[in-house]
């Protein structure tokens, strides 16, 4: 623990070592060392972690990143996940739904005037026409359905 502090500062070691009352030789050595069984299968789970995270958009927590995990055959905790995704600072974003907003009565515009009347019968082609629009979901996205339709037909 005192050694990694040691390497993240840009302070002088021989200073730093003496003040966490650590050996030089002792910090230099630490450096030599290979990583150890554990942060190399930390190293290992983070990419996966780091993967999947991407791969749901960043909307899946620990829990879901866990389930992941756990149906390719890997053996590991949620804590241990929750602790990998927090110092990642990986933080699933929660999805927000939306619903487009249709209609919108509280306005200061003028209103278009009833020109029919409830009279829905047309003399001829053209001469009354309808339109309407929708809003749909369609593939996770919303699309504009607009329709016109001509009354005499």
């Amino acid at each position: 623990m005192k050694y990694t502090y040691i390497e993240k500062n840009h302070f002088p070691v021989e200073k730093i070592c003496k003040i966490l009352n650590v050996s030089k030789s002792g910090y230099y050595d630490w450096l030599k060392r290979e990583d150890n069984k554990r942060e190399k299968s930390n190293q290992e789970l983070d990419k996966r972690i780091r993967y999947l995270f991407e791969e749901h958009e960043g909307r899946s927590g620990y829990l879901r990143i866990h389930q992941d995990l756990q149906s390719e055959g890997l053996s590991v905790s949620k804590n241990r996940v929750y602790r990998r995704m927090r110092k990642m600072c990986l933080k699933a974003d929660r999805k927000r739904s939306f619903r487009p907003v249709t209609t919108d009565s509280n306005h200061k515009l003028p209103v278009a005037p009833n020109l029919l009347n409830q009279d829905f019968k047309s003399s001829g082609l053209n001469k009354i026409w309808l339109s309407d629009i929708t809003y749909m979901p369609i593939a996770g996205k919303w699309a504009y359905l607009f329709a016109i339709k001509d009354l005499f037909n």
